[in-house]
C-alpha cells in the first residue's frame, strides 16, 4: 500500500532487524512479542508487512525453512534485506522509507484515540518539518 501526502509517495510502514544467528521462526515470534511488548509507543502488527534484515559487509541473507515461509505468509509479511558497510548500523525498529530516505517511526505526541496513521518525515532545509 502507498499513501501520497504532498507528491510524497509513502510505502508501508516496514521492521528493520539485525540479521539473526538462527533465524527460525522462535526467533521471529519472539521479535515480534519484543517488539509489541517494549515501551516502544508507536510499534504495531502493521509494521510487520515489511521486514527487512540488515546486513553489514559481508553478511549473507540468511536461508528460511518452510515453517518461517508460512509463518510470514500467515502474518502476511513480506522480507527483505538491505546492506550497509562497517559502522552504519541503524536501529531495529519501526520505519517508513520514502523517496528521501529510511525514516524512524516516532510519536511526538500522546495518541489518546488511536490516531496515528500518516508518517512525517524531516526534510533538510523545511522548517516545517
Amino acid at each position: 500500500m502507498e499513501i501520497e501526502i504532498a507528491g510524497i509517495r509513502y510505502t508501508s510502514a516496514i521492521t528493520i532487524i539485525e540479521r539473526p544467528v538462527q533465524f527460525d521462526t522462535s526467533f521471529l515470534k519472539s521479535k515480534k512479542d519484543d517488539f509489541l511488548a517494549n515501551d516502544d509507543d508507536v510499534f504495531t502488527t502493521g509494521f510487520l508487512h515489511t521486514i527487512w534484515v540488515h546486513l553489514v559487509d559481508d553478511e549473507a541473507m540468511p536461508e528460511t525453512s518452510n515453517e518461517v515461509d508460512n509463518l510470514l505468509q500467515e502474518w502476511d509479511c513480506q522480507l527483505s534485506s538491505f546492506r550497509t558497510s562497517g559502522t552504519g548500523r541503524l536501529p531495529e525498529g519501526p520505519y517508513f522509507v520514502t523517496p528521501l530516505g529510511i525514516h524512524q517511526a516516532y510519536r511526538l505526541h500522546p495518541d489518546t484515540q488511536g490516531a496515528f496513521i500518516l508518517p512525517t518525515c524531516p526534510v533538510n532545509n523545511d522548517p516545517n518539518t
